[in-house]
């Protein structure tokens, strides 16, 4: 049992430090085949900007990916109807052929910072719209697409700092 609270208590201790996490969602894609024609999109509502931001995009795919690439569009609409886009070509594997990222078995997670530093100009709703734009009509096995927000490390401040 002793065992198991220091357990907890260094989870708690570990999860409490670091940038926080303001959004975090993953959207699975259809059969593991991400279609050309099939955006995943993800609404995030922004209440304070006063923060820097780190944007991320989080890819689950299986060994089998084929490519060493991923090319993806990222378009961001604001709340004031303003539309960005931006294209990002994503190196999945090293020049020896082995994958980035974390695996276990045959699945591999890669987390890829797209944005860093952002700073919201206005409260409200900013919808990323991410599209697969490989050549060709499908990607084989993509399994997830995700995105996490986070306050950016260079200012963030911890509740111990705060209370200093």
């Amino acid at each position: 049992m002793k065992k198991l609270l220091f357990i907890l208590f260094l989870s708690f201790i570990f999860c409490s430090c670091g940038p926080k996490k303001v959004y975090e969602k993953y959207i699975d894609i259809d059969k593991n085949m991400w279609d050309r024609e099939t955006s995943v999109d993800f609404n995030i509502n922004i209440e304070n900007i006063e923060n820097d931001y780190d944007i991320f995009l989080e890819i689950r795919h299986t060994l089998y990916y084929i490519y060493d690439n991923l090319a993806v569009s990222i378009i961001t609409y604001y709340p004031n109807g303003e539309i960005r886009i931006k294209d990002y070509n994503i190196k999945m594997r090293d020049s020896k052929g082995t994958f980035y990222g974390d695996g276990m078995g045959d699945i591999f997670d890669l987390e890829v910072p797209v944005m860093k530093n952002v700073k919201f100009q206005e409260k409200g709703v900013y919808k990323f719209k991410i599209q697969n734009i490989m050549p060709r009509p499908t990607t084989a096995n993509i399994m997830q697409i995700g995105m996490i927000v986070k306050q950016s490390k260079e200012n963030y401040v911890s509740e111990e700092e705060k209370q200093n």
